[in-house]
């Protein structure tokens, strides 16, 4: 116990972000790794409503469909945004499909294991991009705001 009377915390273990990477693109394509991306954001839900039925505490749930949103933000400088990549996705008659690849690159430790996660997201459609400009180091910033059909999640 410590000095509170709490019960010691265990260290479970960890991953250094310094090593970890994200790379993402079409099957057999890299465009990923020609953007510099600063954010990536994937929501993926299912509608769901809640009937209720009058003169009882009874509850029924209807589970509607599936939708997904995503947004990637990247930084336009060094690396330059494939404009391959903005007509891919947004041609809604290509159905295009993005994998997420995640590695932290750590080592095969039990305080620091490796940890990997792959997603992939079908029927992607870009929705909008915006681009913002400051003033004060002249940076382009870029978002692209998509919405995609299906999520798949594998380790």
């Amino acid at each position: 116990m410590d000095i509170f009377g709490r019960e010691n915390t265990g260290y479970a273990g960890a991953y250094n972000s310094a090593r970890a990477k994200l790379s993402f693109g079409t099957p057999g394509s890299d465009v990923g790794a020609k953007m510099l991306v600063t954010n990536l954001t994937l929501n993926y839900g299912q509608q769901l409503s809640r009937i209720f039925e009058i003169g009882s505490d009874k509850m029924y749930v209807v589970v509607g469909r599936v939708q997904g949103r995503g947004t990637i933000a990247n930084v336009i400088g060094p690396k330059m945004v494939s404009a391959a990549f903005y007509r891919e996705i947004g041609d809604p008659c290509r159905n295009t499909v993005l994998v997420f690849k995640f590695d932290s690159q750590a080592g095969q430790t039990d305080l620091c294991p490796q940890v990997t996660a792959t997603r992939k997201v079908t029927g992607v459609i870009a929705e909008n991009m915006n681009m913002t400009m400051n003033a004060q180091d002249m940076m382009i910033q870029e978002n692209v705001s998509f919405q995609f059909a299906d999520l798949q999640a594998s380790e």
